[in-house]
């Protein structure tokens, strides 16, 4: 695909809420409230990026999580577009994101000790935050430059295009205690100095778990073919316990029609996670298959026409982003449901012709045993409080949030091995 765009005329269906300058880089500013008022050609400025296009900024703004709003840049230089981002604003409530375990007596003392300790710290964390990305998805899906702008250089202006926006936000009512910059690769770390030498400081908690598919291959049979025996062995154990299961795709009208059954298997995996920022609208499936098409998929699995398991994808690209799931606990235990999952989505990139398939974070060892190896990714946090981020901000979200400890798989033969069939 080519990743161009051609230069348009700027032609707006709405007005910016503000037009702000920064005079240091001679450019112009327009910070609009909602994406239905951007220019009709915001998405022909830079690469390409599903997550900073209309069709699917529309769809998050119009089915957002609770307690989130949204706000996009358009960047102009002498008149000329060269620049996009997207600004969220969300209510951090560390308390209402920790899970609430049941069974609190089956718990040791020293863990209940640490349990109590991690709520003193997260009764604390009660406030707005100013997010430059996308709390949805793992990956670099703030901002976009055109081929004008160096990346160290379009930081430096995001950095200060966010200083500049946020009184405009706040003139709304809420007040910004926190600004979010996610998500970058720890490889490219020299380009965040703009942000990591003006009181931002970095943080990661689990890294991105990303598949990059072996271009030889042309069907799931090539990719199996590339296995270990141990692995080939694993992935027909799982399809034999998956017998009698149905997989259905599923259309905007059928998305809609079982949203109440998805919702509950989203939810059944959503409020077992350790730390969660946000709770999906239930209608969020069904409105990015009719705003995305064919780019975004929803899969069921039946068993006895009743849905136990659910997953998503959406294109990106060249690229296919694994997105949200949900699934019976039991039965997956009972049938491998998730394995089966990671590997249907691997034959989904395949015929495809994906590049990639971006599994994003958690669940790092079962994803590693399909392919898919851990890239280490870096977020940048500062507090308006000087005190508070000085001494607080670079520790919180690491402390709060879970780690994962897991033996990393590899799945395929070595090299000498594949050189001798």
């Amino acid at each position: 695909m080519d990743l161009s765009k051609k230069e348009v005329e700027t032609s707006h269906t709405g007005s910016p809420m503000s037009k702000l300058s920064l005079d240091p880089h001679g450019l112009e500013v327009d910070l609009f409230k909602s994406i239905q008022d951007v220019p009709t050609s915001w998405d022909q400025i830079g690469p390409v990026d599903i997550f900073i296009e209309t069709a699917y900024l529309k769809t998050l703004e119009s089915f957002p999580p609770k307690g989130m709003g949204f706000y996009y840049v358009l960047l102009k230089k002498a008149g000329k577009e060269i620049g996009k981002c997207v600004l969220q604003v969300h209510h951090f409530n560390a308390k209402e994101s920790i899970r609430r375990e049941k069974d609190k007596e089956k718990k040791s003392l020293s863990k209940r000790f640490g349990d109590s300790m991690k709520n003193l710290v997260a009764g604390q964390v009660d406030f707005h935050g100013l997010v430059c990305g996308n709390l949805l998805v793992t990956g670099e899906h703030g901002f976009l430059f055109d081929e004008s702008i160096e990346v160290s250089e379009g930081q430096g202006i995001i950095r200060e295009t966010i200083d500049l926006c946020i009184p405009e936000i706040e003139k709304q009512g809420k007040k910004m205690a926190l600004v979010l910059v996610k998500d970058f690769f720890n490889e490219n770390k020299s380009n965040s100095k703009p942000f990591l030498d003006n009181n931002y400081a970095d943080f990661s908690v689990q890294p991105n778990m990303i598949f990059k598919l072996d271009p030889s291959w042309n069907d799931f049979e090539d990719y199996k073919a590339a296995m270990s025996s141990k692995y080939r062995v694993r992935c027909k154990r799982a399809f034999k316990k998956s017998a009698g299961i149905e997989k259905r795709e599923l259309n905007a009208e059928q998305i809609q029609e079982l949203t109440p059954r998805l919702y509950e298997l989203y939810s059944s995996i959503s409020d077992g996670a350790g730390f969660n920022l946000f709770k999906l609208n239930p209608d969020y499936f069904a409105a990015l298959k009719r705003n995305l098409g064919a780019d975004f998929k929803l899969i069921a699995y039946y068993k006895d026409e009743k849905i136990i398991a659910f997953f998503t994808t959406i294109k990106n690209g060249d690229d296919l982003e694994a997105h949200f799931l949900g699934f019976e606990h039991l039965a997956n235990r009972e049938m491998q449901l998730y394995l089966n999952v990671l590997y249907d989505i691997v034959e989904i990139a395949l015929k495809l012709r994906s590049h990639e398939i971006v599994f994003s974070r958690t669940a790092i060892e079962i994803k590693s045993s399909v392919g898919a190896m851990p890239y280490d990714m870096f977020t940048m946090m500062t507090h308006r409080n000087r005190l508070v981020n000085k001494y607080l901000a670079p520790t919180l979200v690491e402390y709060l949030a879970p780690k994962e400890e897991y033996v990393l798989r590899k799945p395929f033969k070595e090299k000498n091995e594949r050189s001798e069939l």
